[in-house]
């Protein structure tokens, strides 16, 4: 198993590939550190898009729940 976090300025739902893997962070602000397989997933974010890039096709490997993989998104301005 393997662990992301992915990063926006808001609470939004994340999206692997078109699948909900539910939202980036808590109710309080905090990161989830979401559980992904290994390998190659499409990531992008629920709601309003208003978020670059669309999407990230990232290869997913050796990480671990204390030292996730950061996807980082960031608002449009």
């Amino acid at each position: 198993m393997e662990h992301v976090i992915v990063e926006f300025p808001e609470r939004r739902e994340v999206l692997m590939g078109g699948v909900s893997q539910g939202d980036n962070r808590d109710d309080s602000g905090e990161y989830w550190v979401l559980p992904v397989s290994e390998g190659w997933h499409t990531f992008t974010l629920g709601g309003v898009k208003d978020f670059d890039p669309k999407s990230q096709k990232i290869d997913v490997r050796g990480t671990t729940p204390g030292q996730p993989l950061h996807i980082v998104f960031r608002k449009k301005v």
